[in-house]
């Protein structure tokens, strides 16, 4: 009976997992992105960014691009985990989009030769992510002009 009183002391001193002492915040709605750039100019030379993403606490975007007056001939995206740290290319090649692969979720189709008055469109993972930027350049000698569309959760 001493046995059985002491192993009923002693049994609260075990521990049995590691507890968080570290308060955590999951309070708050969601978080939404919603994002646009209409009527922009994309001239042949270089490339314009299309759209410029702060995507901090957004797990996934979606974003739609057309080009109303010329097609693309360059389509890129571009990420950064770090306000530090530099832009990192991840999709710039028809292979990026026609085969997406690691956080490029989907795309409707090959975005670097996307057809004037063809709407386009990707879904990006960006968990982890500070910030995306979208850009593209025109292919005919005159400007495209190119409406933008982001959305994320």
């Amino acid at each position: 009976m001493k046995f059985l009183l002491s192993l009923l002391l002693f049994i609260p001193l075990l521990s049995f997992g590691a507890e968080v002492d570290t308060p955590q915040d999951i309070s708050g709605p969601p978080l939404f992105l919603s994002s646009s750039n209409t009527a922009l100019s994309v001239p042949s030379s270089g490339n314009t960014v299309l759209l410029d993403l702060d995507v901090r606490k957004i797990n996934r975007i979606f974003v739609i691009v057309t080009p109303t007056t010329n097609a693309f001939d360059a389509f890129i995206v571009q990420i950064n985990n770090h306000p530090s740290g530099t832009l990192q290319t991840i999709a710039s090649t028809a292979a990026n989009y026609t085969a997406p692969a690691g956080i490029m979720v989907g795309a409707s189709s090959d975005l670097t030769t996307l057809a004037a008055g063809a709407t386009g469109w990707f879904i990006l993972d960006t968990t982890g992510l500070y910030r995306v930027v979208v850009s593209a350049s025109a292919a005919a000698a005159g400007a495209a002009t190119v409406t933008a569309y982001a959305g994320g959760y």
